[in-house]
């Protein structure tokens, strides 16, 4: 093995704390309430330091062939300290029972037959939901998400907060506005990621790319954040307007991206949070075709609007870590033949033990790193982290498949329907 692989992965090592350092957790200084898990455990706080707001709050759930996860979020909706005024399941020409299992929970339905040309379906379903609301405020949210029961309430009162409290409520700001004499702010959570089958897992190094590339939790904080997480956002109406809404970006697969950056463009606050106890979501359960499916959809135009900056930092690091994985094999092999008194192999630059020893210790500066950062964001188990070239092999395999189906083949599915990529 080159005596160089080592010395070079652990250069590359600490650009880990450049791209992805202390996600922001939604509820860290927020009311007291039950939460999703014992994971990201929250401030003690009573309500009333969270404050509280007059708004009308609509609650908006694009949905198609979501019959399996509606009645989850519905429950947990229902159970909140802040109950919404709205809550409004757009059905996007769904085949299964969406519609049926929405209606059944006393819950507002629109059903809308296949999207015209020119509009995506997401992005339709939510510009309709808008459209149907009066509200003030407009949370949007994936079926598959879940609330703790103060879920809104904090999401209300990171909404309040004006820049200077910030830091309080602990959202990464982008560009501030002023509206009038009111500062107003949008809030984006990237939901914690639950699992319950190991397949899940493979979902490690995307969830790392997903939040990194946001650029709202580098460091050192200096860069503006870009685009928004898709699964939930808190926007107001006045923001949502100015912004054209879901009807500026209608062809848009990565809605959540040019939504952000059309929010940020007609100069509203975003603050970014991760999900913590207070929002989960279980991606992709009914196994490994739809995982791949899922991540192949718009995973390529994802990292093609991800900051160059973090972009390259995400590659770098990857890259030390399939060289300390490398480094890893032989420095196992090199060490067991020495136990067994094989002997050790000579390697340039140094004894083949001592070398062996350091391959192995730095790909335990790899899995112990990459633990730390997916512990923050979704329930991934300590082997994941151990065994994480299985992962990356993994990532980079379906990520040649996006690549290959965005920009080559023009076309992805997703939900028995074909789109074709805008990146």
């Amino acid at each position: 093995m080159p005596g160089w692989i080592v010395p070079l992965a652990l250069v590359l090592w600490p650009l880990a704390f450049t791209f992805l350092f202390r996600p922001e957790r939604l509820g860290r200084t927020a009311p007291t309430g039950p939460a999703l898990n014992d994971e990201q455990p929250s401030t003690q706080v009573t309500p009333a330091a969270a404050g509280s707001s007059a708004a009308t709050l609509a609650v908006i759930i694009p949905a198609r062939n979501e019959e399996h996860n509606l009645p989850q979020l519905l429950q947990s909706l229902q159970s909140q300290t802040r109950v919404p005024d709205e809550v409004i399941v757009v059905d996007d020409n769904s085949t299964d029972r969406t519609t049926a299992v929405a209606r059944a929970a006393g819950t507002r339905v629109l059903q809308l037959p296949e999207p015209p040309p020119g509009w995506v379906g997401k992005t339709r379903a939510c510009a309709k939901g808008a459209e149907a609301s009066t509200a003030e405020l407009l949370l949007f949210l994936d079926a598959d998400c879940r609330l703790a029961p103060t879920a809104i309430e904090f999401l209300i009162a990171a909404h309040g907060g004006s820049e200077s409290d910030s830091a309080a409520h602990g959202g990464q700001v982008s560009d501030d506005v002023v509206f009038g004499a009111a500062l107003h702010s949008a809030i984006t959570v990237q939901p914690y990621h639950t699992m319950k089958r190991a397949y899940e897992q493979l979902s490690a190094f995307f969830n790392v790319v997903l939040i990194a590339g946001v650029a709202a939790f580098t460091w050192p904080r200096t860069r503006a954040p870009r685009g928004a997480f898709g699964p939930c956002l808190l926007v107001p109406r006045v923001c949502y307007t100015a912004a054209g809404g879901h009807a500026a970006i209608r062809s848009e697969v990565l809605d959540d991206v040019a939504l952000g950056a059309r929010l940020q463009e007609s100069r509203c606050v975003l603050r970014f949070f991760v999900g913590g106890d207070q929002i989960a979501f279980r991606m992709y359960p009914n196994g490994l075709r739809e995982l791949i499916e899922g991540w192949t959809k718009n995973f390529a135009v994802a990292s093609s609007r991800t900051p160059l900056i973090v972009l390259i930092a995400l590659t770098a690091w990857f890259t030390g870590a399939a060289l300390a994985a490398r480094a890893a094999i032989s420095g196992l092999s090199t060490t067991l033949a020495a136990f067994v008194e094989i002997g050790a192999t000579e390697v340039t630059g140094g004894d083949g033990l001592l070398y062996g020893i350091a391959g192995l210790l730095t790909y335990a500066l790899y899995s112990a790193r990459l633990h730390a950062m997916l512990r923050a964001i979704g329930a991934f188990s300590p082997v994941t982290a151990l065994l994480y070239p299985v992962g990356l092999a993994f990532f980079a395999g379906v990520y040649l498949r996006s690549l290959l189906f965005t920009y080559i083949l023009r076309r992805v599915t997703w939900k028995g329907r074909r789109i074709t990529p805008t990146g």
